[in-house]
Parts: C-alpha cells; structure tokens; sequence
C-alpha cells in the first residue's frame, strides 16, 4: 500500500524477453513486470456497450523495462474476457520497472552543480563517481571494461518535442493521409507579456481520447485555467445510422501465419430517423452501404492480442460512379471501333477506292 494514496500495488512477476509487435517497435524485445493495481474510493468507469455504465477497481498494468511509453493496462471488462487500455487506466500513477539483471546508469546533478555517474550493475552492486563533461570514467559492464563520458551539460534543460521538417520535394510522395500522419501544429501560450513555452500537437487519427489507442493530446498548461488537452484531427460528422461492430475477422490464407486473405466486419446498423436495424458485412474490397454511404475495410490493429483486435472502417460516398460508368463504357466503346470497326472500315474504304481506280483506268484504255 502507498501511504496517502488510495493505491495497493501487488507484483504478479517478471516476463523476459517478450517481443513487442506495436508498430515501429517490431522485432523489438522487453522484460516486462506485471503489476497488479487497486484502488479503493471512487471506481473507474467505462461503457459497457450495452447503455449502462461498468464500474471496477482493480487492473493490471505491465511495465515494460526498455519501452515504457508502450506500458499498457490490462483490465477484466464487463463480458468476463480481459480488455488491453492502450493509453492507460489511470495516468495519476506511474509505475516504471527499472531491471535488475541489465546494468543501469544515471547522471545525478547535486545542488552544488557538480555531476555525479551512478552505476547498478546486475545483482545489485552500486557505484558512484564523479564526472565532469567532455572526460571519460571507467566502468565495467559484464566483465567489459569501458569508458562512459558526458559530452555536453546545458543547464535547466527539459525533454521538448520538436518536429522534423521533411523536405518539400518528398511531401509530393504518398497520399494526403500520409501528409497527416505526420503533421503537426505549434500552439504558442501568453500569459500577459509573459510567452510561455511552445507546445507541438501532432496528427491524432481519431478524433477522440482513449481507445481505439493513438497518439495521446498535447497538454498545455494555461495561466488561470489549469491543463487543458489539444489534439489535431478530422473534422467529425455525424452519421445518419448508428454502426455497431459486433463482431471482426481477420482470415489468414490457408497454411498462413503472417499473411491475411480477407478482413471481415459484421456490422449492425440503426437507422436514427425510422429505428430499423440491418445487419451488414464490409469486406476487402467489398465495402456495405446504407444511406448512400459505403463502409469499407480500412484498416485494422494487428498489434493487439487474439480476440482484441479492432477494424477501422472508412466511409466514403460516391457522387460521380454514374459518370465513371458512363466514362468506362465508352472506353470499351472506344477501344471496340478502335481495334475491331475502324479495321473493317478502313478495309471496306480500300475495296472501294480499289474498284473505283480499276473503273476508270478501264475507261481511259477503252
């Protein structure tokens, strides 16, 4: 129990060496701790897909030792199976798993502004030193001697984020989707003369907090009103049916591991004017449609665990298919007199102006 908290944390164990398959973290491995946490006093709530609301204590969250940004949590939701909270339960507590069989470092700053090289070598030994920017100290990392040095000190430095400008030559490559994945604006925050320190919001895909996971909001702490959370995202519009996915299949090509075949979302629509509910199934390649729009199957989380995966439906309309129809059948039209008509066209007109040149050179000779 933490003292003054309302937190019990309790150790479930130590998983090594677990492969990440997060997206830019494939191939990747990290020994992870699984920490069992509770709360007492006011409980966690969450829709329990069925218009009420599902309350609980108690989630696990697995601490990882090289990507702790990827730590996830884990909780038990209202239909009994485990659900995985990419962006966390709760965010008030952090939980960082330092591993004691790796050597760890740390550079320590004192009040008197001398620095300081700590090193827990695995199994525990501890060692300080006293480093000083731009000289080496030696250390010994596995029976491995080396030397570890500081190159620069800056003082009152802060982790920033900072976009890379990508060159205006390979913006033209991609789509305008791949544009905004990486994209990002600058928020700049006044407080009176004051300017505070600039705050980068990047692309969100969804346009919501919490799951489907993403990219987390920017927070910006505003003079006289607190923290306040900004994301960059697609306008939302509102449907004119409510879409339910009930249920997604990802199916492999037979003997497959890796490679997937087909992408199956079992969808239930509710028309909001009439209250009708219609089943529909968006396919690859073979989207749905209601209302004139169609659903098709964008994307989907193979990141997850089996069971948890969710689909990305993309919806679109198509204002123009009469005119592409339309454009289509006089291609074929065209390309049918180009190869087959105007061939025996032309044949025809030579057969003509053959006997018309063999009539009057017999009319000359006669």
């Amino acid at each position: 129990t933490i003292a003054g908290t309302p937190y019990t944390l309790t150790s479930k164990g130590v998983q090594p060496a677990m492969q990440l398959v997060s997206k830019g973290y494939e191939n990747t491995f990290s020994n992870s701790l699984m920490v069992q946490v509770n709360k007492t006093g006011e409980p966690y709530k969450m829709d329990d897909g069925k218009g009420g609301v599902f309350t609980y204590n108690q989630f696990n969250r697995m601490a990882l030792f090289r990507y702790p940004e990827r730590t996830p949590d884990f909780i038990v939701g209202p239909d009994g199976k485990q659900k995985r909270i990419q962006d966390r339960v709760d965010n008030d507590i952090q939980i960082a798993f330092l591993d004691a069989q790796r050597d760890q470092f740390w550079v320590v700053e004192g009040v008197d502004g001398k620095l300081e090289l700590i090193q827990r070598a695995a199994g525990g030994k501890v060692t300080r030193q006293a480093v000083t920017p731009g000289e080496g100290v030696k250390v010994t990392v596995r029976s491995v001697p080396m030397t570890v040095g500081i190159l620069d000190h800056s003082e009152h430095m802060r982790q920033t984020l900072v976009p890379h400008i990508v060159p205006e030559q390979q913006r033209k490559s991609g789509t305008a989707m791949d544009a905004m994945q990486f994209s990002a604006v600058e928020l700049e925050v006044q407080d009176g003369d004051l300017k505070a320190e600039n705050v980068f919001v990047p692309f969100v895909q969804f346009a919501q907090l919490g799951e489907p996971p993403g990219q987390k909001p920017a927070l910006v702490e505003v003079p006289g009103v607190g923290k306040v959370a900004f994301i960059l995202s697609n306008t939302r519009h509102a449907l004119p049916s409510d879409v339910t996915l009930k249920n997604f299949d990802a199916v492999k090509f037979p003997g497959a591991t890796r490679s997937f075949a087909d992408f199956v979302s079992t969808l239930e629509v509710k028309d909001k004017a009439t209250g009708q509910v219609t089943p529909m199934v968006a396919r690859l390649n073979a989207p749905a449609e209601d209302n004139g729009l169609y659903y098709f199957q964008a994307a989907w989380d193979g990141n997850q665990f089996p069971g948890q995966h969710f689909s990305v439906l993309g919806v679109a309309n198509r204002p123009g298919i009469r005119v592409m129809i339309l454009g289509s059948i006089l291609m074929i039209l065209g390309i049918g007199y180009a190869f087959y008509v105007k061939p025996i066209l032309l044949k025809m007109k030579k057969s003509q102006l053959a006997a018309w040149a063999a009539e009057k050179k017999s009319r000359s000779t006669g």
